[in-house]
Formats: C-alpha cells, sequence, structure tokens
C-alpha cells in the first residue's frame, strides 16, 4: 500500500499500490535479495545481489591456483574454483620438486618432481675413476 495515500478515497488500485522486489525479474548473473521482496525502491541494486564468480569473489589459498575453464562462471564454490597446483604435492623418496611447476594445475608426479640424481644411473665416471658403490643408487 502506498503510505502516502492510506485511507484516501476514490483512488485506483494503480495509485494506491506500488510495486516491489517481488516483482522484479533481476538480470543473468544477479540473485534476488530474499531480505528485500518488499520493498518499493525496485532498482537491480536494491532487489538483486550479483552471483559469486570465480576470479572476482574466490581468492585461491596457496597452493591452489584459479581453474580457468571455470572463470567468472557463476553458482560455484571455492572448491570448485580453484584447482590444487603442485605446491601441495610431496614429491616421494628420491624425487626433487620442480621449482618451475609449482604453479602447474596437472599435479602427478612426473609434472611436479624430478629424480634425483644418482650414482650408476646418472653420472659416466671419468677415465681412472671407479663407481664409489656406497652411493650407488
Amino acid at each position: 500500500l502506498y503510505h502516502s495515500h492510506f485511507l484516501a478515497l476514490h483512488l485506483t488500485e494503480e495509485e494506491c499500490c506500488r510495486p516491489t522486489c517481488a516483482t522484479y525479474t533481476c538480470h543473468h548473473g544477479y540473485l534476488e535479495r530474499a531480505s528485500e521482496l518488499m520493498d518499493t525502491e525496485v532498482s537491480l541494486e536494491t532487489c538483486c545481489r550479483r552471483e559469486p564468480a570465480c576470479g572476482t569473489d574466490f581468492t585461491c589459498p596457496d597452493g591452489y591456483a584459479l581453474y580457468h575453464s571455470h572463470f567468472l562462471a557463476l553458482h560455484l564454490t571455492e572448491e570448485e574454483c580453484c584447482r590444487p597446483t603442485c605446491a601441495t604435492y610431496t614429491c616421494h623418496h628420491g624425487y626433487l620438486e620442480r621449482a618451475s611447476e609449482l604453479m602447474d594445475t596437472e599435479v602427478s608426479l612426473e609434472t611436479c618432481c624430478r629424480r634425483e640424481p644418482a650414482c650408476g644411473t646418472d653420472f659416466t665416471c671419468p677415465d681412472g675413476y671407479a663407481l664409489y658403490h656406497s652411493h650407488f643408487l
């Protein structure tokens, strides 16, 4: 009910009633503000709120990177927006992390780690030297 016309006589429904946010349709990328459904200041800003989107509303935690195929996608959670990177991967014994691959999201032993150099497989002794057996593999 439009309060300035309260108890006025001989008015039409259009003169007595004002639309509320309940009549407003939010645009794509926006959700209705349930708390504002009876507000008579009908506008996008009053009646709607922007939907959360990857890349604008979620900051990935350390060791995670934005999942690029979901960039600016709507209705997603932080878990859906962010993917683990090699920074979250622990290399097995005998392997070292590849510092150049820490932000890679293809997390695997092959991508994130490199085998540690080992005697017998990575070094050939020069003439006059023999393989030091206590360091063999």
